[in-house]
């Protein structure tokens, strides 16, 4: 068997293809240096070529290369490594076999051989040991592991994860040199270089050499630089503190494995997955979720998974089981099922066992390898009593290491993107191909011709290679990114970046974009509105009962770090609304939290916070909203109220410890929150449990719908209530309680005391909109471009607010469908109207109309819950579609169904944006052509682009900046093209005559009028509003091509004229002259016709500003048009004749009577038929050549139902 297939999951596979060696490396080599790089460049570009010629298919076991192959059929050769394995190990029997391990790396994943099965897998040893185990129970079998047997199990573990690195393999310094140096575009130059100076164009190679070598070696340099800081970074050795041979010690994090004790101390990029066992944590998850709110993590908790990648805040415990740990010592019969430990004498603190050894594994263990596998598995010493003393941090066991973490994992995603599909690049990239098809088809007919010219082989050869180096220019593969270089550099100055620029171009055509709501269209925080429990409706809690109170106090994640509250803002915002405090105290051997509640319920005088903008000022939080005053020396008793204008995302508050708290004897009596069941996505709501005067209490918050769920009773007016307070822009939470019996914490279940709840009532929450959403929502609908709300709100307020936003008309009808959980097809579906109650919708006919009235309605929009959309789209393809094309809003949405979402409009046409805050949008940031993330941390990796700008302006900055990007790109390219077209078809038809411009001619015409004009077209800024039509970037279709050849086909007539028509008589010259009469009126009419397609190929208007405002290009325009002016006039003696006759000598100019009039009249029939054909026959022949074809889904999907209304 050579090849076998790991599926990774529903959607990712790899296929893995087993080869071996046709020819030895030496002969690879060998054959690289003698094709001049060729050979080299072939198997490179060119992998299933150097899958023949180097290789043939073979068996797995017996493969010295590997051909893996992802779902997106990038093609990755990896090379099998063998390791010599001499030992007895239960874990790697299945991978050994005449003591040889086989193994290799692609795609981020570790394979090795499986011979019992004969297949290359990516070992799974997961012990679940490590996921439900105390830290009592690894102790102990660390303890009872024998020296030997843990250098062994090092080594197994060394072998099957590797070391803990997600460091990507950096280029080595020969390779860097070859790489720059065999790329094909200076392998093209250089061959180029070569033709002319044996042509005689040795000034004009120079100039193209020093050029093309200036930017190589700018960019082997620039290599270099990249390649040090990755280097220096990966250099710096990072320790952590583990326990390894019954001793704690210093280790390397590179070599942790999973299965390892460790102590778990603040850094600011965690090196593995790890499992807390003892202590608290406190940890900043953004990297990973995009979430920026600081998380709790504990033994206690249900999330106690420690990820790579994130900022360990703060680690504490509520001993010091290091010492402790190093104060005991193991007596196996002692132990038995015991939780106890027996003291005896203290364990020595040794520095001289800095690590093992080779020399101290057994004979029968000895680990050798090819690779030069390491064996110093431990570094450094082990901790002295003053840093034992002094670490007081929570403990943990690894579960993953390396980029089987999540932090690897995501790196993985963002190496292997999936590809976008581009369709200028593509086609661009056909495009060339074909021309160079041409080239050589049309080189191949003008040797034949020379060679029955009687001209020699090696003279026709050079010419005719020459003639193909016109028509290919080197400049053409450039033209294809140039644009989005320019925008990329323009967006970093507007603090919007761009990781990839594929997507730069992508943006151009973006024809829907998808928001996010809060934190996006909406403000992060919500302040509270007020407290609704069917009976009292006031925002003064004062006015309600102690559950109610304790309910709004306790049920949150609001944490207490270094003297500031950390968590969700609305969380906050209800603790401070609540006048509590957060204490610590330890429970069952757990650190928990206690919430002390003050006596006055008008105001806080505990707490103090400040906004977080870097201003020090200590502020005071009062209800009291006449007066703003910052707390100083001279009115220490004022206090601020908490609006929309002085919090930011995030609330840092500080304890003023000289403040004192007056508190009621029986409101002191703190709460403790003894078990937190965090926000569950999916479930909607969180929990605590919490002990208050020695009784157990549940107290549940979350979405109205889901608290209705574990209801003993619902309320009567439980749910009409709900919808007053969502249509009008609300944000509203239900609490609920009951009482619980006292348990063990470790043995309460979430779904027992997340039932038979009691009501308590509604928290509702007062939300506004961002200042420029509303403008921005106006110029994109203005714009034709479909705007799309995707949040997990519920759906009346998202409907309410995007009536507010203006994202839909606030006058059109909204319907959404309401499935039951018994509901067996979409026609079970209740479907609900907002904006007019008396319209009903018609299910087979897709319409709404009233019940009196015949008269159907098809102007409306629908609104959708993530449940019903996953629902319509298992169920009914038409209705999907329908979905698609109707609705604008879909709330109720969890992460895996937002990136759904966009990959569904994807597969229908759509060109997608999606603009998110970066919390729980990751997926959709990374699946979309356009990712926008509005956030200010490190989650933004999934995403294409980071605005520091968070609103939503930086989508009309992204969107004209592509938009412009995608023009500049496809007028280069054309105008490119139309140039290499002009100069090859001139040279040509000249060839045919036997004759050549000159050295001179070609300078001015390549580095004189063809560089300058495409740098100039690049300097066009975007346009300041988003035209209704979006670029066109198709190349190859009749639309684009028609206009386009056209144009060339103008142009090639007047070289012809010029050819017969400026035929001056009595020339004699030898063949291939560069002083004729004709070559010198082609080189005048040939430069005209290149400058005219500039400015043809230069529309600024309507994605780029106006021509006039590119004042670079207007200048070089009127330089260009003088100095062809001042040459042509240097043909006759009308200037200084010893100018005239210098630039004649040099330009090599025939010199006629009647030379100049010809070129001049030529000239000015040329320019009048372009500017006929620019403006007149070219639009007309677009708009004829419109391909049916490229009408995309959604639009036939909307013909399609408007047919059917």
């Amino acid at each position: 068997m050579n090849e076998s297939t790991y599926q990774k999951n529903d959607e990712e596979f790899l296929i893995i293809e087993g080869r071996k060696r046709r020819i030895h490396k030496v002969v690879y080599i060998l054959l690289c240096v003698f094709s001049v790089g060729i050979f080299y460049l072939i198997c490179k570009y060119l992998k299933k070529v150097k899958l023949v010629l180097e290789t043939k298919a073979c068996k797995l076991s017996e493969a010295d290369l590997i051909f893996v192959t992802n779902h997106y059929g990038n093609i990755d050769i990896s090379e099998v490594k063998t390791i010599r394995f001499t030992g007895e190990s239960e874990n790697l029997k299945k991978y050994v076999k005449n003591n040889q391990i086989k193994m290799f790396e692609s795609q981020f994943y570790r394979f090795i051989l499986d011979y019992t099965i004969g297949r290359y897998v990516i070992p799974t040893e997961q012990n679940i040991f490590l996921y439900e185990s105390t830290f009592e129970d690894i102790y102990k079998k660390n303890l009872k592991t024998s020296l030997s047997k843990l250098k062994m199990a090092l080594l197994e573990k060394k072998i099957i994860y590797g070391e803990n690195e997600t460091s990507i393999r950096q280029k080595t310094t020969f390779e860097i040199f070859i790489d720059n140096i065999l790329s094909i575009l200076f392998v093209y130059i250089m061959i180029c270089v070569i033709l002319w100076v044996n042509i005689d164009y040795k000034l004009y190679a120079s100039i193209i050499f020093l050029l093309s070598l200036y930017s190589l070696v700018h960019d082997i340099i620039q290599e270099f630089k990249n390649r040090k800081i990755i280097m220096e970074l990966a250099k710096k050795k990072r320790m952590v503190i583990a326990l390894r041979d019954k001793k704690w010690m210093f280790i390397e994090t590179k070599n942790i494995f999973p299965g390892d004790l460790i102590c778990i101390e603040p850094t600011k990029d965690f090196h593995s997955d790890v499992r807390v066992l003892k202590g608290d944590v406190i940890v900043d998850e953004s990297f990973l979720t995009g979430e920026t709110l600081p998380v709790f993590k504990s033994n206690a908790s249900s999330g106690n998974i420690i990820y790579s990648g994130t900022n360990i805040l703060k680690s504490t415990s509520e001993k010091n089981y290091i010492r402790e740990s190093l104060e005991l010592n193991f007596e196996e019969k002692h132990i038995g099922d015991s939780n106890k430990f027996c003291k005896v004498k203290n364990v020595g603190l040794k520095r001289d066992q800095s690590h093992i050894s080779e020399s101290e594994i057994s004979s029968s263990q000895k680990l050798t390898a090819k690779t030069k596998l390491p064996v110093q598995i431990q570094t450094l010493n082990n901790i002295d009593k003053d840093t034992i003393e002094k670490l007081n941090c929570a403990i943990g066991v690894v579960v993953s290491t390396g980029f089987n973490t999540s932090k690897g994992r995501l790196i993985r995603t963002i190496l292997i993107p999936r590809p976008p599909d581009f369709v200028f690049y593509k086609e661009s990239m056909k495009f060339i191909i074909w021309v160079f098809g041409f080239g050589i088809l049309t080189s191949a007919l003008i040797v034949i011709f020379f060679l029955l010219n009687s001209i020699e082989l090696l003279i026709a050869l050079k010419y005719s290679f020459d003639l193909l180096t016109c028509i290919l220019s080197p400049a053409l593969p450039t033209t294809i990114w140039i644009g989005a270089t320019i925008s990329a550099g323009r967006l970093k100055r507007m603090k919007i970046f761009c990781s990839d620029l594929e997507r730069i171009n992508s943006a151009g055509r973006t024809n829907i974009v998808i928001f996010d709501k809060t934190g996006t269209l909406t403000e992060e925080g919500l302040d509270v509105h007020c407290i609704d429990n069917f009976q009292i409706t006031s925002d003064d809690i004062g006015k309600f009962d102690r559950q109610m109170v304790n309910a709004i106090s306790t049920c949150h994640g609001v944490y207490e770090l270094n003297g500031e509250y950390v968590g969700d803002p609305l969380d906050i915002k209800m603790l401070l609304f609540s006048n509590s405090k957060i204490e610590y105290e330890t429970f069952e051997s757990v650190s928990i939290r206690k919430i002390t509640i003050g006596s006055s319920f008008n105001e806080i005088k505990g707490p103090v916070f400040r906004e977080n903008s870097g201003d020090e000022t200590l502020f005071h939080y009062s209800k009291n909203p006449e007066s703003i005053l910052p707390l100083n020396e001279t009115n220490q008793t004022d206090y601020i109220n908490i609006n929309d204008e002085n919090i930011n995302n995030r609330i840092d508050v500080y304890i003023d410890d000289g403040y004192e708290i007056p508190f009621d004897i029986e409101q002191e009596i703190p709460r403790k929150i003894i078990k937190c069941y965090d926000f569950d996505t999916n479930l909607r709501r969180m929990s605590v449990v919490v002990v208050d005067k020695g009784k157990h209490f549940v107290y549940s918050k979350g979405s109205p719908e889901s608290i209705s769920k574990i209801l003993r009773e619902i309320p009567e007016d439980y749910e009409e209530r709900v919808r007053e307070y969502t249509l009008d822009g609300y944000r509203v939470l239900s609490i609920a309680y009951k009482e619980t019996h006292s348990i063990n914490i470790n043995e309460r279940l979430r779904s027992k005391d997340e039932y038979g709840l009691t009501f308590l009532g509604f928290i509702v929450f007062a939300n506004k909109l961002k200042p420029v959403t509303e403008s921005v929502l106006v110029e994109l609908n203005e714009a034709g471009i479909k705007c799309v709300m995707a949040t997990g709100d519920n759906i009346l307020t998202a409907i309410s607010v995007a009536r507010q936003s203006k994202l839909v008309d606030k006058y059109l009808p909204i319907i959404f469908p309401v499935i039951d959980e018994n509901a067996k097809n979409i026609y079970d579906a209740e479907w609900l109207c907002v904006g007019d109650e008396e319209l009903t919708f018609d299910k087979i006919r897709l319409t709404l109309f009233k019940d009196l009235d015949e008269i159907s309605y098809s102007d409306f929009l629908v609104a959708c819950e993530g449940r019903e959309y996953e629902f319509i789209k298992k169920d009914n393809s038409t209705y999907f579609t329908f979905i698609l094309s109707k609705c604008a809003i879909f709330a109720r949405m969890n992460p895996d169904q937002k990136k759904m979402l966009v990959e569904d409009f994807a597969d229908i046409d759509y060109s997608t944006c999606f603009c998110g805050d970066g919390a729980n949008d990751c997926g959709a940031l990374k699946s979309a052509e356009v990712g926008i993330a509005l956030a200010q941390n490190e989650a933004t990796l999934t995403s294409s682009f980071t605005s520091r700008i968070t609103d939503i302006s930086s989508v009309l900055t992204v969107l004209k900046e592509g938009r412009s990007a995608l023009v500049t790109s496809i007028s280069r390219f054309k105008f490119v093209f139309i140039s290499s077209f002009i100069q090859y078809f001139s040279l040509y038809i000249l060839s045919l005559k036997f004759l050549f411009l000159s050295e001179w001619q070609t300078m001015h015409y390549d580095l004189l009028i063809v560089l300058p004009i495409a740098y100039a077209m690049t300097q066009f800024r975007p346009s300041k509003i988003l035209s209704r039509s979006t670029p066109y970037a198709h190349l190859i279709s009749k639309k684009s091509l028609i206009p386009l050849f056209g144009s060339v086909f103008i142009n090639g007539i007047f070289l012809l004229i010029c050819l017969f028509f400026c035929v001056e008589p009595n020339q004699d010259f030898e063949k291939f002259t560069t002083l004729s009469s004709e070559g010198t009126a082609m080189f005048f009419v040939s430069i005209v016709q290149v400058l005219v397609s500039g400015i043809f190929l230069s529309k600024g208007r309507p994605h780029r500003e106006g021509r006039f405002k590119n004042r670079i290009f207007i200048y070089f325009m009127i330089f260009s048009f003088l100095y062809c002016i001042f040459l042509t006039l240097c043909l006759q003696n009308i200037i200084f004749d010893f100018i005239a006759n210098f630039f004649r000598n040099y330009y090599e100019f025939w010199v006629g009577k009647q030379i100049l009039f010809k070129i001049v009249l030529i000239i000015s029939i040329n320019i009048t038929v372009n500017f006929i054909y620019e403006n007149v026959l070219s639009k007309k022949l677009e708009n004829f050549c419109r391909d049916k074809m490229l009408v995309p889904k959604y639009d036939r999907i909307q013909e399609e139902f408007t047919d059917h209304i």
